[in-house]
């Protein structure tokens, strides 16, 4: 369990985006949805819920297949990598006393951020409260909350200008 901490903090600490792992990952979806695509053998329902026609299961890969193309483009842009890791830098050391029992350590934030840089969009909102572009990120809990079965993922939305965090959608829970 110390490790896992000790790990998190050093890369928060690094404050640099897992920007390879990222494009690894990226790279990997993008070959295995190319694979089910233009597979020429029938196996391509095999895993599928039997209720899919080939029509549904192939706009299915198509669609995901454009999604993995266009994260991987954001990764490679220069603008958006500093804007990351900038943005991230501030957030680790926004005060934690700032937070609701809803909310989630700020360091979390900034954590998952660096993680799934990809999945950081900007100006994504106007916030409600002081009218400035809010940030809608991917929320990924650090590896020692999923060691103690208590990991929560999902999407959020935060406030840079507010420091809140106005909005989570959780999707994965253990």
């Amino acid at each position: 369990m110390r490790e896992l901490i000790e790990q998190d903090n050093q890369f928060l600490a690094n404050g640099k985006a897992d920007w390879e792992s990222r494009i690894l990952a990226l790279a990997n979806d993008i070959i295995y949805c190319q694979k089910r695509l233009y597979s020429t053998t029938p196996e391509i329902g095999i895993d599928q819920a039997h209720d899919n026609s080939l029509e549904e299961i192939t706009q299915h890969y198509t669609k995901q297949l454009s999604n993995l193309k266009e994260q991987l483009l954001r990764l490679t842009d220069k603008t958006i990598i500093d804007r990351v890791e900038y943005l991230t830098n501030n957030i680790k050391g926004w005060e934690e006393h700032e937070l609701t029992n809803e909310e989630y350590p700020w360091k979390h934030v900034a954590l998952s951020m660096l993680r799934f840089p990809d999945k950081v969009i900007f100006d994504y909102d106007r916030c409600p409260d002081c009218g400035h572009l809010r940030i809608l990120i991917y929320f990924y809990s650090p590896e020692c909350t999923w060691a103690m079965m208590c990991g929560v993922g999902g999407n959020m939305v935060i406030c840079p200008e507010c420091k809140i965090q106005a909005k989570f959608s959780e999707t994965i829970r253990n």
